[in-house]
């Protein structure tokens, strides 16, 4: 190893010493990588007050330096079984500000990030890989977008849509979200009942979300704003006696939760396509894309497939342009976003 080479990973060390098979070829978690093996040597110091000197075993240490792996970006040469695709929030000079990212659902390396999500960019790009690469991708996990479906008669003939899994439960809670504040912004806030009850379903939000299996109905704590020790469960209770539509909405969402935990997807279709008939309108419509999507959401009961490790991606992708303060060059942007996955591009 050069000097230059120590400098550039700085390993300027003196008491690092390196062999002439300095580097190797390493199979580590499942990941091929290159391993940098050096050997420390120590001089012995004798300490001034009390003359002892520091020993070392042997009379080394080995160290290992894990870099991550350089790869080539795109090199068109193939694509996974399972092929994750998402959007994100990106630079300006993007197409209205979004990009386009695909994933290895097996993996979970990216494959690319494209700075334009249209139909007809996404296609000329994954044209650009051979047919028989094309026809290997069996399953095309994505959340209910319906443009990028049409990416299966042109490109993924042999692919099947698998919905996420994540995205299907976000919708059902959402949907019941907004009809929880809609419920919520029609108390009086001038009347000191109902005032108090405003105050508490926007306070205990949270437990009306989670799975009734999973609230604790033993453990009691002092809740402030009802002035007593209640469960999760009384709360629950308490915060649904406060409208009809909402503990009708609430009984319905965990039908559903329940066919989705024992994964039937035969009874939540059939539930979707039969909602309660006390409920808004709006309401009703908002399941209507499940029926829309059924094959997909049938393939996401019977597929462990999920983008939940490409939406843990897109965060970490906001959290690093909240510190810089957004990005205005997109390959620079991009070279950020596979550092931290500890993946490396290089352009031709």
């Amino acid at each position: 190893m050069d000097n230059n080479t120590r400098k550039l990973l700085n390993l300027t060390d003196e008491s690092l010493i390196f062999d002439d098979n300095w580097l190797s070829r390493e199979a580590r978690h499942s990941r091929a990588v290159n391993m940098i093996n050096g050997r420390l040597t120590t001089i012995d110091r004798t300490c001034p007050q009390y003359g002892f000197s520091k020993c070392v075993k042997n009379g080394t240490y080995q160290t290992i330096s894990q870099l991550p792996e350089v790869e080539r970006r795109p090199n068109f040469q193939s694509l996974p079984t399972a092929l994750c695709v998402d959007e994100f929030s990106s630079t300006s000079s993007c197409h209205t500000g979004m990009s386009f990212i695909c994933a290895d659902a097996q993996s979970k390396k990216i494959i690319d990030i494209l700075p334009d999500r249209r139909l007809h960019v996404l296609v000329s790009y994954f044209m650009k890989y051979s047919r028989k690469s094309r026809l290997n991708v069996k399953f095309l996990v994505m959340d209910m977008n319906a443009s990028y479906g049409k990416l299966l008669k042109t490109v993924f003939p042999n692919a099947e849509i698998v919905t996420d899994r994540f995205h299907i439960i976000q919708h059902i809670n959402r949907t019941f979200n907004h009809l929880r504040i809609k419920e919520m912004n029609r108390l009086k806030r001038y009347d000191q009942t109902e005032a108090k009850q405003y105050r508490r379903l926007k306070r205990y939000w949270k437990l009306l979300l989670k799975d009734s299996s999973e609230l604790n109905y033993k453990c009691f704590y002092y809740r402030p704003l009802l002035k007593k020790n209640m469960s999760s469960t009384e709360v629950v209770d308490e915060l649904l006696s406060y409208s009809f539509l909402l503990k009708t909405a609430y009984n319905y969402i965990q039908e559903l939760k329940y066919a989705y935990k024992i994964k039937d997807y035969s009874l939540f279709l059939e539930l979707c396509s039969h909602v309660p008939s006390e409920l808004p309108k709006e309401f009703k419509g908002k399941f209507r894309i499940f029926n829309k999507f059924s094959q997909g959401v049938t393939n996401a009961f019977k597929y462990s497939y999920s983008n939940g490790f490409l939406e843990g991606i897109n965060n970490k992708i906001k959290v690093i342009k909240r510190v810089v303060y957004g990005y205005r060059n997109f390959l620079i942007f991009k070279r950020r976003i596979f550092l931290i996955q500890n993946q490396v591009f290089e352009t031709k």
